[in-house]
């Protein structure tokens, strides 16, 4: 699904069921007074739909990326060899085949930090959010 239609169901989401638009940083009362833990708090309340829409752009691919490392991982003689002398399903898993899967796993973050920004833009302009994203699309 592509980000800015889950920001937008989840701003549907968001007036429907708490009959508030979830749109920018802040409720209109907060956006021009001092910080105030009033303020912070609305600010968290209206966090939620950009981070999870952000954080999960790139979670399909990267989980696809580690399962198959770990899967490759873990037809290797080695792991035969530690789950013969006993070790535990759970210690053998994390001491061994999940530490070599996450190399290529971390190599592939940087291929996905292009398009959170990417994404980050176009987030921003629908949630209406004073970042880089409006500023970029208005010059």
């Amino acid at each position: 699904m592509p980000s800015f239609l889950f920001a937008l169901v989840l701003m549907f989401i968001s007036y429907k069921y708490m009959d508030k638009a979830m749109i920018g940083l802040f409720s209109r009362e907060y956006e021009n007074t001092d910080w105030s833990l009033a303020k912070f708090w609305d600010l968290v309340k209206h966090l939620w739909i950009p981070v999870a829409i952000i954080g999960t752009s790139g979670t399909a691919s990267l989980i696809r990326t580690m399962r198959a490392n770990l899967l490759d991982e873990l037809n290797k003689p080695y792991v035969d060899t530690a789950r013969s002398k006993g070790l535990s399903e759970t210690t053998l898993l994390w001491k061994y085949p999940v530490r070599h899967a996450l190399n290529p796993f971390v190599s592939t973050v940087g291929w996905i930090l292009p398009s959170l920004i990417a994404g980050e833009l176009i987030v921003s302009i629908v949630l209406n959010l004073p970042t880089s994203g409006p500023v970029i699309i208005t010059r």
